[in-house]
């Protein structure tokens, strides 16, 4: 049942670990984590609240302005003109009196009225230019001097739009919206992430009990082999000796962790140690945690040995759980008198 259990127990761990590390290794990003999200949103967001960025529209606003005014002005002169211009006196006025009219004389001075129109319409024409023209001249070098400060405050404003993003503003707006939605998800990956660890923390606790359960159960196995050893070296009266060794049985175990040192340039023998002095659980413990120091004293190697085994023999996190689950089975020797023992299972 433990066996059973510890197998679930190692499958919820894996899962949970992997899912824990792609969330903390998406957190961590240099580059698009949240720590770096967070810091672009912020820079962003005191660069878009730039005091230049609200000034600089009413600058435009005021050229909008200025322009709007002379040209109206323009309008205007123009219009005149075209008023002026579109009277038609010869249309409007009559031809010549007939001088055998009987009061020809009388009526002569009518004849000069039409030119006296056209005087007047072109005095208008003029006129009305001068008097306009007059009106926009004493602000010429208003308008110039304010030229002048605009062209410096687009410098200033086109420097500053540089080092915002694709240096446009609405770039920027949209970048700041993406990377807010981006902190959101991030926060929630977090939380994510701290619900996993109080998982993972809660799923190695009861590892740690039923690893416990287990160690319990294949002692409460030898004990009862023992017991039964000795019933039946009672019985045959001490004539042969049967003892059983727990755990002595290392053949599978002692192969996996060769299979596992392939290639490390590590002594079979120094193997063999291992293999000899650290049952699958705590091994499984001591790789998954670097821990070269505690396995050194464990197996009577030397550090730099143990710290060659630990460093090259790579075992995914899935599979240390289920190799802790790895037994090693208990053996038995049969001594005769004036015999050498014989392993047998």
């Amino acid at each position: 049942m433990a066996t059973q259990d510890l197998r679930e127990n190692a499958e919820a761990l894996i899962t949970a670990e992997g899912q824990l590390f792609k969330a903390e290794s998406e957190l961590a990003d240099p580059s698009t984590g949240k720590s770096a999200t967070d810091a672009k949103l912020q820079q962003l967001a005191t660069a878009l609240k730039h005091p230049l960025l609200a000034e600089y529209p009413r600058w435009q606003a005021e050229r909008r302005y200025i322009t709007a005014v002379t040209s109206a002005v323009k309008t205007v002169a123009n219009q005149l003109a075209d008023a002026v211009d579109g009277i038609d006196t010869a249309d409007l006025f009559p031809s010549a009196l007939d001088p055998a009219s009987p009061n020809a004389d009388l009526l002569q001075p009518l004849a000069s009225v039409k030119k006296g129109v056209d005087q007047v319409l072109a005095t208008l024409k003029t006129e009305s230019q001068s008097r306009l023209d007059g009106l926009t001249q004493p602000l010429t070098q208003k308008v110039a001097d304010w030229q002048a400060r605009f062209r410096t405050k687009t410098a200033e404003y086109a420097q500053f739009i540089k080092g915002l993003p694709s240096g446009d503003v609405k770039q920027a707006e949209a970048s700041r919206a993406t990377l807010a939605k981006r902190l959101e998800h991030l926060s929630g990956l977090e939380r994510q992430a701290a619900k996993l660890g109080a998982r993972i923390t809660e799923l190695k606790d009861a590892r740690t009990r039923l690893l416990a359960q287990l160690r319990g159960a294949r002692t409460d196995r030898f004990r009862k082999r023992a017991a039964r050893a000795a019933q039946w070296e009672a019985a045959l009266a001490g004539g042969i000796g049967i003892k059983i060794l727990q755990g002595a049985e290392r053949t599978d175990y002692r192969a996996y962790i060769h299979q596992l040192a392939e290639g490390s340039y590590i002594r079979q023998q120094d193997l063999q140690t291992i293999a000899q002095s650290v049952d699958p659980i705590t091994l499984a413990d001591r790789l998954l945690g670097h821990q070269v120091s505690q396995l050194a004293r464990e197996t009577g190697l030397k550090d730099d040995i143990i710290s060659r085994f630990v460093a090259q023999v790579h075992i995914p996190a899935e599979s240390v759980h289920r190799f802790r689950l790895k037994a090693r089975s208990d053996s038995g020797a049969i001594r005769a008198k004036l015999t050498s023992p014989i392993g047998v299972e």
